[in-house]
Order: C-alpha cells, then sequence, then structure tokens
C-alpha cells in the first residue's frame, strides 16, 4: 500500500512539476490552519443567584463601529426574557473571555483576555448595570470563571 502511494505521488509530481504540488500543499495549509481561526461563540444564559435575572451574552456581528465588531454584548434580563439593560464590553470575541454571576450577589463578573476584569451590579432601583470597582474577590472569580470555561477534558 505504502509503494502504491509513493507511485501515485511520483507519477503527480512527474506530471504535475513540484511547483504545482508545494503550492497545493501550501493551499490545504492555510486552509486547514485558517479554518481553526474563525471562532464561534455561541449565546450563553446564565440565571442570576437571586433567580430576579438573566444575562444573555452576544457577539456584535454589526460592522459600523469597526472598534466594536465582533466584541461581547451583555444583556440583563428579567425573569421573564424582558431587556432591562445592555452593555457594549469591548472585550473582543477573538480572545479568550468568559463570564459570570459573582457567587450569591447579582454582580456580573466578565473575564477577558483582552481588556481584563470588569463588574456591573444591578442597580435596585431602576434596575440598570452599574460598573462596579473591582477587587481581589472579583478578580478570583473572574479568573475561575475563565478557567471552568477553557479547562481542558
Amino acid at each position: 500500500m505504502l509503494i502504491r502511494r509513493k507511485i501515485i505521488l511520483y507519477y503527480y509530481l512527474a506530471n504535475n512539476g513540484w511547483r504545482n504540488f508545494l503550492n497545493g500543499m501550501i493551499f490545504l495549509v492555510l486552509v486547514l490552519t485558517l479554518d481553526g481561526c474563525g471562532k464561534t461563540s455561541t449565546v450563553e444564559i446564565l440565571p442570576s443567584p437571586s433567580s430576579q435575572y438573566v444575562l444573555k451574552t452576544d457577539i456584535n456581528l454589526n460592522k459600523t463601529d469597526k472598534t466594536k465588531y465582533l466584541c461581547v454584548k451583555l444583556y440583563l434580563l428579567d425573569k421573564n426574557g424582558v431587556e432591562l439593560d445592555f452593555i457594549q464590553t469591548g472585550a473582543s470575541d477573538t480572545m479568550k473571555w468568559a463570564v459570570g454571576w459573582m457567587g450569591d450577589v447579582d454582580v456580573i463578573v466578565l473575564n477577558s483576555a483582552d481588556i481584563g476584569t470588569l463588574a456591573w451590579k444591578v442597580s435596585a432601583t431602576n434596575q440598570k448595570l452599574e460598573t462596579i470597582v473591582v477587587d481581589e474577590q472579583i478578580l478570583q472569580r473572574g479568573r475561575l470563571i475563565r478557567n471552568i470555561k477553557y479547562r481542558s477534558n
């Protein structure tokens, strides 16, 4: 079988030349490599610890603002699915990122390889997301969320 493959390879090279063979191999390698670069993230739906809210993630596919294209968007929904607020995070989907809730409180934590860790709390007065200062506890939670999402199986 190996001899037959060598004969076919030599026949191909004799009729098509090394240049065509190498061009074909380069094309094949590029196709296989670039095919893996097009990361497609799925929408994530995460209920809050209080069960009063739902966090939905999405990726901005609108090319109008090039700086926000392929960036992670966060939607705060109530428990019935009604949108309460929206955040354009600036975290690129082409980089590793993960989002989740802060354990037992309604605080959203985003950990991104390109912009770092950010956090938002749900305002009790108007149910909007408010940026909060990231402390060590939030940083640890962000690292945990990202490690869980990207752990190797």
